[in-house]
């Protein structure tokens, strides 16, 4: 009762002084009538108002009656009568008066800056502080993978379970920066219990309060939290979190979590296969790549390198040796060059096969071949191969094949055809296979010009004319404009079937057309009589971003102009972008560095899937001057058939299939084929090709040539002959629709999708500026 009577009084003070400090205002306005709010505000700050309100209380009547320990009996039945009303109101009063108490005595014992001085004295401490935090938290937490991705909606974010999946991702991403460690910090009382503690340390008086058996412990750390964000006692040590904890470390941590055992045991047997497979591979490969090919280290070879830009007779020079020679055989970037010197070879009287990863023409007594590069046969012998445009062994996906032909081609007299930056690249590689070599040098025999006057589509055009774009889409809508205006044109892309693609350089030679519109498909292999080539874009998808075409490209493509005997003159222009044609016709190209090097077939015998067979090869350092060939869809068409079988040989003739994975309908394809050789059953695959009530529109017949490409090559490997010659059937009726449509010259336009009005090949917008205007109004 005591304690209460006491509050009570003190209570009944702090109400006096309440209502004192109107009347000590209205005084100091009496006395200085000229000040205004602001005057008032300022003096109730300085100590002669307290001095003013002390005087007033003490003189009080109230005040001394309470004061006056003659009074106390009287105060104390007051107390009582009110005791029932006050009783709330004195509760709250003491706790207030304890807790501003309390809030004193800890700026006394841990005031700002003799806390911050303690703890920069105990720097090295704070940090352990944050390392047992941190530490504590990987230890124990149950964690999650932050993802972020943009897309064209905005940014979107998500969490996924840590798992032996992404723990690597997760460790090697992981950043110490202010954001982190807060966030990690704040979900961790380790910390507050240390910095407390350690507060405590220096000052005993301060324990009494912090002792986790104290009433105040949870308001001490709430306010030492505050006062030490106040102080921002960081001190920089992120950079300092970085180093300690490194990748390693943080495994290290989470292996001690028992959430992730599992995970990581799983984790370490994977790691143990990979290590034994990476051993097995190293040990299967020889110290010389060359010796993979060891029937043509027996062999004496002499390579003859022809060197030369575009448009020099270099192919046509090596095509003779071949043609002279008992056996020989041509290897080609294009099937539909395979496919020239197949017809020439035949038509000079020389017995020659066409072999290539679509389809095989065999003739009777035939002592040549032409075939695609990757189809060389390192066990057959011939007296000259020739290999063309070897400049592509640099290719990430289709360079090791002109690597292994290098290397491995059976012939005693090899022709290589490249552009001049492939000569070192080419001597180098073939001293490593430790043969001889000669080089003949070819010039173009017609000087190539950059026009300098403007060119402008399509008043520009004129006969002779090859007009340059980068995508199918551009090329039907460039041809329909000219056509519109009554210019006969071919055209020329690389979905077209190569058939169709020799009837519109026939159409174009013979004058039944006047211009040729074409993809860069026509910068190889292509021997059209044009005497100028007009860049309408100098830009190109090439299936990862669009970009500035390479000077190498440039010149690939406007070397085509001036052929030889036709023109004594070659021109090229750019409707856009010339800045980068007159750069890339000046330029100096670097010479090649590095060959790309296909995976050996040999490795497939090893232990382990085949996918990780071949990310493990992945793996391996590149050495000299060779460069692993990019396989990531190899490795993707490996995944998705390994949850069927483990039969890697039928695994590794399937991902070796050339299709369009993207295409659904050809991916669908695929993976029935799988599934009937995989049951050993013999599926026909008629319905899928059939020409019965399909559409005859162009888009339609190039998806449909495509299946039959498809399907007839699974049908000649897989030895399933009984479709073969209906497949054929159908490409070559397939080919002759798509003739008749372009024979007509009336192809599809770039329309406005909304009103169908014909539109500039090269607007921008699918919608044309009328109805776009109508639809935002």
């Amino acid at each position: 009762m005591q304690i209460l009577i006491e509050d009570y009084i003190r209570y009944r003070k702090e109400k006096i002084r309440e209502r004192l400090k109107s009347a000590v205002t209205e005084q100091f306005m009496a006395a200085h009538p000229e000040a205004g709010p602001k005057a008032v505000r300022r003096f109730k700050k300085k100590q002669a108002y307290h001095d003013m309100l002390d005087k007033a209380v003490k003189a009080d009547e109230e005040y001394i009656y309470i004061t006056d320990p003659a009074h106390s009996e009287e105060i104390g039945q007051a107390f009582a009568a009110e005791a029932a009303e006050l009783e709330k109101t004195l509760t709250k009063y003491a706790q207030a008066r304890e807790k501003r108490q309390l809030e004193k005595k800890l700026r006394e014992l841990t005031g700002a800056e003799r806390l911050r001085g303690d703890l920069e004295a105990r720097r090295d401490d704070y940090l352990d502080g944050v390392v047992e935090a941190i530490e504590y938290y990987f230890r124990s937490r149950n964690l999650t993978m932050h993802r972020v991705r943009n897309t064209h909606f905005g940014r979107q974010t998500w969490e996924e379970p840590l798992s032996e999946k992404n723990i690597k991702e997760f460790t090697e991403s992981f950043t110490m920066d202010d954001e982190t460690v807060g966030w990690i910090l704040d979900r961790s009382r380790s910390i507050d219990d240390y910095l407390i503690r350690k507060a405590a340390d220096s000052n005993p008086e301060l324990a009494v309060y912090a002792g986790k058996g104290s009433r105040h412990w949870q308001f001490i750390r709430e306010r030492l939290r505050i006062t030490i964000n106040e102080l921002e006692l960081n001190f920089d040590i992120l950079n300092e979190l970085q180093y300690i904890f490194t990748p390693e470390r943080i495994e290290e941590l989470l292996r001690e979590n028992p959430r992730y055992g599992e995970a990581f045991a799983r984790m370490d047997e994977r790691a143990e296969r990979e290590r034994r497979l990476r051993e097995n591979i190293l040990s299967q490969m020889p110290d010389c790549y060359a010796d993979l090919y060891p029937a043509a280290r027996e062999m004496e070879r002499h390579f003859i390198l022809h060197i030369g830009p575009t448009n020099c007779g270099k192919t046509h020079d090596s095509i003779e040796a071949f043609k002279k020679a008992r056996r020989g055989v041509y290897l080609g970037p294009l099937r539909l060059l395979a496919f020239e010197i197949y017809e020439n070879a035949n038509g000079d009287g020389v017995p020659c096969n066409l072999v290539t990863g679509e389809e095989e023409h065999i003739v009777e007594g035939a002592t040549h071949q032409a075939s695609t590069v990757e189809m060389m046969d390192p066990a057959w012998e011939y007296d000259v191969a020739v290999i063309d445009e070897a400049q592509m062994m640099q290719e990430e996906e289709r360079g090791g094949s002109w690597t292994a032909a290098i290397m491995g081609v059976l012939a005693k007299e090899v022709h290589v055809c490249a552009a001049p930056y492939a000569e070192q690249l080419l001597i180098r590689l073939i001293e490593y296979c430790g043969d001889t070599w000669e080089v003949v040098r070819h010039e173009r025999m017609t000087p190539l010009i950059v026009e300098k006057r403007k060119f402008s589509f399509p008043s520009g055009v004129r006969q002779h004319d090859a007009l340059i774009v980068f995508s199918k889409k551009n090329v039907l809508a460039v041809a329909s404009e000219l056509q519109a205006r009554g210019v006969p044109c071919s055209i020329i892309y690389g979905a077209l079937p190569y058939e169709v693609r020799q009837q519109e350089v026939r159409r174009f030679i013979e004058g039944e057309t006047r211009v040729v519109v074409a993809t860069d498909a026509i910068g190889m292999g292509m021997n059209l009589p044009v005497q100028r080539i007009v860049f309408l874009e100098m830009m190109k998808y090439d299936g990862h971003r669009k970009r500035d075409l390479y000077p190498e490209e440039v010149l690939q493509i406007a070397g085509r102009a001036g052929r030889y005997g036709i023109y004594d003159t070659g021109y090229t222009n750019a409707e856009y972008g010339k800045a980068i044609l007159w750069r890339s016709m000046r330029r100096h190209i670097p010479d090649l560095e590095k060959a790309r090097l296909a995976f050996p077939e040999g490795l497939i015998g090893l232990e382990g899937r085949l996918s990780e067979i071949m990310e493990r090869w992945n793996s391996i350092e590149d050495r000299d001057f060779f460069q692993k060939a990019y396989t990531v869809r190899e490795i993707e068409l490996c995944r998705e058939l390994e949850e069927y079988t483990d039969d890697k040989e039928l695994i590794y003739r399937f991902v070796m299939i050339p299709f369009d994975e993207s295409d659904q309908l050809l991916k669908s394809i695929w993976e029935q084929m799988f599934a009937a050789e995989l049951a050993g059953e013999a599926r026909e695959f008629r319905d899928m090709y059939s020409l019965y009530g399909k559409g005859r529109d162009l888009q339609e017949l190039e998806e449909l040539y495509s299946v039959c490409d498809l399907v007839y090559y699974y049908c000649r490997v897989f030895n399933h002959p009984r479709e073969l010659d209906d497949v054929a059937e159908t490409r070559n009726r397939i080919c002759s629709l798509i003739i008749d449509i372009l024979k007509k010259q009336s192809l599809p336009g770039k329309r406005c999708r909304r009103c169908g009005k014909i539109l500039p090949w090269n607007y921008p917008y699918g919608m044309c500026e009328e109805c776009f205007g109508g639809k935002r109004s």
